[in-house]
């Protein structure tokens, strides 16, 4: 069978519709650090009482979960300080 042409034109990859759609972000930054605060807390406690349950060790316990709760902000952070070298270039 032979190719058939298509009807409407393909866009350029870096041809954008609206100006803002290359920064609009998917939920406010507010709600986004509330998110990034309660989901470290949860995992924080989740990991603590793990710990502590199995090994009835305080200490270590809340070693442990203080140490996964900064986890995740050390990563939120390295991903936004590469994310905002990576779109000062363009």
């Amino acid at each position: 069978m032979a190719r058939q042409k298509r009807k409407t034109p393909r866009r350029e990859a870096t041809e954008l519709t609206h100006p803002e759609e290359k920064t609009a972000g998917w939920i406010p930054p507010q709600t986004g650090l509330k998110i990034i605060t309660l989901l470290s807390l949860g995992i924080a406690l989740f990991t603590g009482g793990q710990v502590y349950w199995k090994t009835h060790l305080g200490a270590a316990a809340f070693r442990i979960g203080v140490i996964s709760g900064i986890s995740i902000w050390i990563v939120f952070v390295g991903v936004l300080f590469i994310t905002r070298i990576l779109r000062r270039r363009t």
